[in-house]
């Protein structure tokens, strides 16, 4: 991992809905009351992890980073994934992957913003109310975390193989809006992510393929009946 110090963040901002409701001329002022940095993460890096609580709050802004879970016996799962503008730790939940048993892990390289909304802030009362702005969208967030964590349980209360697959797979479909559509894992990760064997996992895909229920080459699939 690499931090930037520079007061100027040199990464794409503009879109995020952490910034939402801020004015684009107010943004940079906002970043710079709250003392934000990038910083950027190769494959395999953890941006959060059940080594140590969260001490700052890091907002993915490039890559991608699978939620990854390990049970007792050190058996990983993949409870999902984040894309960038999502937080994936943050001090409103500071023990959630101590709790829980979870690394975030950067899929490739990617980069956060880190700050503090806990520290007092000395700025102009204009910043400190859009710092609440901010507060806001980052509770709006940590919601949309929780609810792809239920959706996972969801997919995972069905009790064979393919009913497994075809829940994932329809739920992305529905995400993408199309019947054409990737996925975020390989066959490994998927597997991890849907609790089954990879073996059993390869196999079913193949016969849903053969039986024209889906097609696919990699991380791309299509629902075909």
């Amino acid at each position: 991992m690499s931090d930037t110090d520079s007061p100027t963040i040199d990464a794409p901002v503009d879109e995020l809905s952490l910034l939402e409701g801020i004015p684009a001329e107010k943004r940079a002022s906002v970043l710079r009351c709250l003392n934000a940095r990038v910083a950027r993460f190769e494959k395999g890096d953890i941006l959060a992890g059940r080594a140590h609580g969260t001490s700052c709050t890091r907002y993915l802004i490039e890559g991608e980073a699978l939620i990854v879970r390990y049970d007792a016996a050190g058996n990983r799962s993949i409870l999902g994934s984040y894309r960038e503008d999502a937080v994936v730790a943050s001090e409103l939940a500071p023990q959630f992957c101590v709790a829980n048993c979870l690394d975030i892990v950067a899929t490739g390289p990617c980069a956060t913003i880190d700050f503090s909304i806990s520290q007092e802030i000395e700025g102009c009362p204009c910043c400190i109310k859009h710092i609440n702005r901010i507060k806001g969208n980052l509770v709006a967030s940590l919601t949309d975390m929780n609810m792809q964590l239920v959706k996972r349980l969801d997919t995972l209360a069905n009790r064979s193989t393919r009913e497994k697959v075809l829940a994932y797979l329809q739920e992305r479909s529905q995400e993408a809006g199309s019947r054409t559509f990737s996925i975020p894992y390989n066959r490994q990760e998927l597997a991890d992510y849907l609790y089954i064997e990879r073996s059993a996992l390869s196999r079913e895909l193949s016969r849903m393929q053969r039986e024209g229920i889906i097609s696919y080459d990699r991380n791309r699939f299509a629902l075909t009946s």
